[in-house]
């Protein structure tokens, strides 16, 4: 016999907490680290669930990050984001802050979602604009498509790894510009070096690229390129520190291929000691 056919469930509206007459607020508990511990955590997270998705208090396409102090919680304005938490439960003060950062991961977690379900960068700019999901208000999915489309293209890099050159002038500037002035003269430098590599080729990473002949090798901005005590030789040559990483992980791909092999064959004989 089948199974009975159920719909999926649709996002939680929270309709009887968001019809609450003014005045009336649900009560919520928490500990010393302004953390809900009470038993109505549900109706809570639920309900700033909602806010997240909201077309009137969440802007989807801004990051949380960006979204003024004021619009979080400005005291005097009805209609920030504290304010409305507030307006449907009793909030003390040393909570604000979790509500707050909990509303802040809800709303990346919705645009996470969305990116997922709805945002397909291989269809063309209008048919990125007709896959809108129904919650979104259209011109917030634009402004959103256009965000992820500038970021894909970033990544992409016209199908390459970015250089070094590129990764140090993304880090140390703004589209070029820095009030660094070391910083400065090693990006104008670069850019006048690569003026002459011929078209066709790229800048790979290496002891000749742009990047070692203005920096050297293992100088500044390279702890900032590939992190903590991570030299720029580590990463290509022949090094100690190179030959030392492959030697310990070809030690310890043989070692994976003998266990699994052992595991083979205690799995043989338990099987033979079964069947006898």
């Amino acid at each position: 016999m089948s199974k009975k056919f159920r719909p999926k469930r649709g996002p939680t509206k929270m309709l009887t907490t968001w019809g609450k007459e003014d005045g009336i607020r649900t009560t919520v508990l928490f500990n010393n680290f302004g953390q809900l511990v009470s038993k109505t955590t549900s109706e809570l997270t639920h309900f700033l669930g909602t806010m997240a998705r909201s077309r009137v208090y969440c802007l989807i396409y801004r990051r949380w990050s960006k979204i003024s102090s004021d619009k979080k919680k400005h005291v005097a304005k009805r209609n920030s984001l504290l304010n409305v938490v507030k307006s449907k439960f009793d909030v003390p003060a040393i909570a604000e802050g979790w509500i707050l950062r909990s509303l802040g991961r809800k709303v990346k977690n919705w645009r996470s979602r969305l990116k997922k379900q709805y945002y397909d960068p291989t269809l063309s700019l209008q048919e990125q604009y007709n896959s809108r999901c129904s919650q979104v208000q259209e011109d917030h999915w634009q402004k959103l498509v256009r965000y992820w489309n500038r970021r894909s293209n970033k990544a992409k890099n016209n199908g390459q790894e970015p250089s070094r050159f590129e990764m140090f002038e993304k880090c140390f500037s703004n589209n070029g510009n820095t009030n660094c002035l070391e910083a400065q003269d090693a990006i104008r430098e670069m850019n006048e070096l690569k003026k002459n590599i011929p078209p066709g080729t790229s800048d790979e990473p290496g002891p000749d690229d742009i990047f070692s002949k203005v920096k050297g090798n293992n100088k500044y901005g390279n702890a900032d390129l590939y992190g903590l005590s991570v030299q720029a030789t580590d990463l290509w040559g022949v090094t100690p520190a190179r030959i030392a990483y492959t030697r310990e992980n070809q030690m310890l791909k043989s070692r994976i291929v003998e266990l699994e092999a052992e595991t083979a064959q205690l799995n043989r004989e338990k099987n033979h000691l079964n069947r006898d």
